[in-house]
């Protein structure tokens, strides 16, 4: 199969369709396609970049959200990961609480789980100090 790009515009002519060009070596292919046929060209593209495995112990095997901070361009951004993993851990912890209140379970055990979401959310405040460190030495 031959490399190239395929590249695209959303903006929709007189006819509802879609411009669009695929490069490809030494070659320019111009053609319309309807907005339905560009979403389903997308979808699979899409499918096909989860069927990729990504090799095991790595990063992109194992960490939630990783294709999101890829395309965020935040790879290499380990505090910006930190912080939101940090976060999806607050808004757990949160509803584990929540659903607690349906519950026997004692006050005393539920004000634990309260201390616990405080001590992330202290240790995010603490790592926000850092990127702020880190912005100003770029």
């Amino acid at each position: 199969m031959a490399k190239g790009t395929f590249m695209y515009e959303l903006k929709l002519n007189e006819n509802d369709n879609v411009p669009a060009v695929i490069q490809l070596p030494g070659q320019m292919i111009e053609f319309e396609i309807t907005e339905k046929d560009l979403k389903r060209m997308f979808h699979l593209y899409s499918m096909k970049r989860m069927e990729i495995k990504k090799p095991f112990g790595s990063y992109a095997a194992h960490q939630p959200n990783y294709e999101g901070f890829e395309q965020l361009g935040k790879l290499e951004d380990y505090l910006f990961q930190s912080l939101s993993h940090l976060g999806d851990a607050t808004h757990k912890l949160s509803w584990g609480l929540t659903v607690l209140e349906h519950t026997n379970v004692p006050k005393e055990l539920q004000n634990e789980i309260r201390k616990a979401i405080q001590a992330v959310n202290d240790i995010k405040e603490k790592l926000r100090g850092h990127y702020d460190v880190k912005e100003e030495q770029q």
